[in-house]
């Protein structure tokens, strides 16, 4: 038979969502860790990366398929939370052919504080998980990193925004974004944030006696609320 053999190597470091205390500097270096490593991966040749094509629904470009789990959700007024990011998503990404305009490259996919390793000063020394790579709008990685840097241990406690300006500001300096995308980094820092409670949503209606999960999306939903909710 044929067997399927993956190598992986050690990376030094500790996960940076166990540190009980964050540096505003740290997220400001992983953000530069990101964009030298975005650059890097705009260099691969994608031609023969058949996998790298696949749909993957964590992959912000498919945010319009998060329609299909929408009635996970019970409370009306999240549901509308979440379906108003999806429609604006549809008007000002898709429908406008603003996408066209963004690069595409491999992405890590989920550069968040669990993936990301740091050494005893608080600077990322590497990044694990590749699982969610796919080839798609380069962009994403950026705001996928940010969503989760405004849940981090710095993050929290009304430091969200600190968060995810610090981390653009050390991806921006090494590898600009264009106008047009950060026009629309708000909108996919919530398609991130409604892709993760609306598939946390969907994983509890299939496992309702994992309460764990609700819980672990509460920082998600406030922050979420916080960018893009209203006072209805």
């Amino acid at each position: 038979c044929d067997l399927v053999v993956r190598m992986l190597g050690w990376v030094k470091g500790t996960p940076m969502s166990s540190a009980k205390l964050l540096p505003l500097e740290s997220l400001a270096d992983a953000g530069r860790f990101l964009g030298k490593m975005s650059a890097k991966l705009s260099e691969l040749e994608t031609t023969e990366l058949t996998a790298a094509k696949r749909f993957h629904q964590w992959d912000g470009k498919n945010t319009m398929g998060l329609k299909d789990f929408v009635h996970c959700i019970q409370d009306p007024r999240r549901r509308a939370l979440v379906e108003s990011v999806v429609d604006t998503f549809k008007d000002e990404i898709i429908d406008s052919k603003a996408c066209d305009s963004f690069k595409t490259s491999i992405i890590h996919g989920d550069f968040n504080d669990a993936n990301m390793l740091v050494d005893s000063n608080f600077m990322v020394s590497g990044v694990i998980d590749f699982g969610d790579s796919v080839e798609s709008w380069r962009i994403l990685d950026l705001t996928v990193a940010m969503a989760y840097a405004m849940l981090s241990v710095y993050g929290k406690n009304g430091r969200a925004i600190s968060a995810a300006a610090a981390f653009l500001r050390g991806y921006n300096s090494v590898c600009p974004i264009t106008e047009e995308e950060q026009k629309h980094l708000v909108l996919l820092i919530a398609c991130r944030l409604s892709c993760s409670v609306t598939l946390g949503a969907y994983s509890h209606q299939q496992n309702p006696e994992n309460e764990y999960l609700l819980l672990h999306a509460m920082p998600a939903w406030e922050t979420l609320d916080l960018i893009w909710g209203t006072d209805e």
